[in-house]
């Protein structure tokens, strides 16, 4: 599976080379998750090339946003996206389905896989954040960026050789672009699907024997509303982590999960996560990660006394931890 998973990859870096691609050309991505998707990622992340990954909920002027803005030179699309693409800002760039791109790397069966030795601080990505503060802002995530993402899931989900991952996270969402790196830092498996669904969840977990649960979005709630019957007799989820279980659903969800919350905090900007609850304490979003110091300090950027509201502020000693800039903001 890793040599037909290595070929695939080198196969799709000689058909993006083949369209003139080169490091630092940014490439969007319109697809919902699967290993196609992934593959076509771990490609340009090789080829050093700029993954912009496009929110397949998009629609009107919050889908011409990120193609006007980061100017992608190449536009990758599903199927089922395609006439929305059409529609869009996107008809104006270059755009090439995933199908037809996995189709032209058939006639590279013998590729090898090449590695652009891209910079801890260059661009690997280019996350756009929910747009909480106006219009979305392109966080420039660099390849650096994305190894400490990783390494805060491998402390926060717990992860131990032997895992099995289910990845159902958005993969256009840190969430879901965090997982990509798992099974090259431990010994894990990393199961796809398309997308979270409540009717399919259980089904999904057993089949893969998942060991963890990432509830992203409000997922932990749905389950925690499905009958007992819609519950397998017994699942292999040995860890629930994620973030915003209130305090009087904390016992709730343990007990009836037989599973313990490890809860987190942190943002885009600084490389994902950067508090672990690794105690348990309910309603705790726990202490900072090993890299990062938290502070909560005034408007003079005094600390505040404990029990008194600040603001988060984080530092770091370890370069490359934050963001170096929002694409041209």
């Amino acid at each position: 599976a890793t040599l037909e998973l290595r070929q695939r990859v080198a196969a799709l870096q000689e058909v993006l080379a083949d369209r003139g691609l080169r490091p630092g050309h940014r490439v969007a991505v319109m697809l919902g998750n699967s290993d196609d998707q992934i593959v076509l990622i771990y490609a340009l992340i090789l080829s050093g090339l700029v993954w912009i990954p496009i929110n397949t909920k998009l629609r009107g002027p919050g889908l011409d946003y990120p193609f006007e803005h980061a100017r992608p030179d190449l536009v990758v699309g599903d199927a089922e996206f395609a006439e929305r693409l059409a529609d869009s800002a996107a008809a104006r760039l270059a755009y090439v389905s995933i199908d037809a791109l996995h189709e032209q790397a058939m006639a590279y069966p013998a590729a090898t896989l090449r590695l652009e030795d891209s910079a801890a601080d260059a661009t690997l990505c280019v996350i756009y954040t929910s747009g909480t503060t106006g219009a979305p802002k392109g966080v420039v995530f660099t390849h650096r960026m994305l190894r400490i993402a990783s390494e805060a899931v491998l402390q926060v989900a717990d992860v131990k050789a032997g895992d099995r991952l289910l990845l159902w996270e958005p993969l256009c969402h840190i969430g879901g672009a965090q997982m990509l790196l798992m099974p090259f830092l431990a010994e894990v498996s990393l199961n796809v699907v398309q997308r979270f669904s409540a009717s399919k969840f259980w089904a999904q977990c057993v089949q893969v024997q998942a060991t963890q649960l990432h509830y992203l979005g409000g997922i932990i709630d749905i389950l925690m509303q499905q009958p007992a019957e819609q519950w397998p007799a017994r699942h292999s989820l040995r860890t629930l982590w994620g973030a915003g279980v209130s305090l009087t659903n904390w016992a709730a969800i343990e007990q009836r999960f037989g599973c313990p919350l490890r809860e987190c905090y942190g943002m885009t900007e600084c490389s994902s996560f950067a508090t672990l609850n690794r105690t348990g304490k309910p309603g705790s979003i726990g202490r900072a990660l090993p890299w990062l110091s938290v502070e909560l300090l005034d408007s003079d950027g005094t600390p505040v006394e404990v029990g008194q509201l600040g603001e988060i502020v984080l530092s770091s000693e370890v370069e490359g931890v934050f963001l170096p800039g929002y694409l041209d903001n």
